[in-house]
């Protein structure tokens, strides 16, 4: 099953990278009391890592669609498709409706926006030493930015406080048919004139690199030799024990050994309870996930497709 991933512009490598949600448990090793001389032991922990399921909050939450078009007659469904079409930009007309905006300097603290896009594949290649890569192929197709919002107005908003000082792009992807969504959902596309989207995110930029709502984005944005930050969703395994989902060794496989070769073993503390963070058996992959500092070795121009890896 195809699914989306959502590539970011990083101008640095390791600049405004995301913050890891990995977790430790650290127990420190155990201390003289001066008082009354006995062994304490200290443990800090900090926030458990839990499986991400649910989408970042930085994509738009999926709208009803209206499929009940049966009580629709022909000739009012072909009225509509043609008033569609002419409210609608079609493919190669220019959705600038307004002059272009001024060309600001790029700086070392410009932050671009990213794209969204369809892994398509995978792809091995070689460089010039030989090195040989497996590149992940991201489609980008169909992209358009719907709006901008500057820094002061999106600072007053849910997670503005986060932006510090950045400004927000609106960006979607994989237009569809108006018919098939709410009036509340089609608003969104007036001030761009494009037509719907079915997948709509945000991207934090400096306001040095903002865009025009209604322009178009390529895999052209990118560059080879660029990094970015893929977002997706990793590939389902359903429930599996230990020694495939965390790698573990397992039990002895001969000499006695009964319905414990691949068992856990003891997973019980000093205090005879289950330590917070314990790797068990559990469902495996179907979460979401960030791979940080991907670089782009080639790009397709003619089929908008991203070729990346580390």
């Amino acid at each position: 099953m195809a699914w989306y991933v959502k590539a970011f512009s990083q101008i640095k490598l390791f600049s405004g990278l995301v913050a890891h949600n990995a977790s430790t448990t650290q127990t420190f090793a155990p201390c003289l009391a001066v008082a009354c001389n006995i062994q304490c032991r200290y443990k800090t922990s900090t926030t458990i890592k839990r499986r991400k399921t649910y989408p970042f909050h930085w994509w738009a939450p999926r709208r009803r669609k209206v499929r009940d078009q049966d009580h629709i007659l022909p000739e009012n469904y072909t009225f509509l498709q043609e008033l569609a079409q002419k409210k609608y930009l079609q493919p190669g007309e220019s959705p600038l409706r307004e002059e272009p905006w001024p060309v600001a300097t790029w700086t070392p603290e410009s932050r671009r926006t990213g794209v969204i896009g369809r892994k398509i594949g995978i792809y091995p290649m070689w460089t010039n030493t030989g090195k040989r890569l497996l590149t992940t192929l991201i489609q980008v197709l169909d992209n358009h930015v719907i709006d901008y919002i500057p820094p002061e107005q999106y600072a007053k908003t849910r997670f503005g406080l986060r932006a510090r000082g950045r400004a927000c792009l609106v960006v979607g992807a994989g237009s569809a048919d108006p018919m098939n969504f709410k009036a509340p959902y089609l608003k969104l596309f007036e001030k761009s004139g494009v037509m719907p989207k079915k997948k709509l995110t945000r991207f934090l930029i400096t306001p040095d690199a903002a865009i025009p709502p209604g322009t178009p984005l390529t895999a052209a944005h990118f560059r080879p030799g660029d990094y970015v930050n893929v977002y997706g969703k990793t590939r389902g395994h359903g429930f599996q024990g230990v020694m495939k989902r965390w790698g573990m060794k397992g039990g002895p496989a001969t000499h006695g050994t009964t319905k414990s070769h691949r068992r856990l073993g003891a997973i019980g503390g000093p205090r005879g309870i289950i330590q917070k963070g314990k790797r068990m058996p559990g469902h495996m992959g179907q979460e979401r996930r960030v791979l940080v500092g991907l670089r782009v070795w080639r790009i397709n121009t003619l089929h908008n497709v991203l070729f990346c890896a580390r």
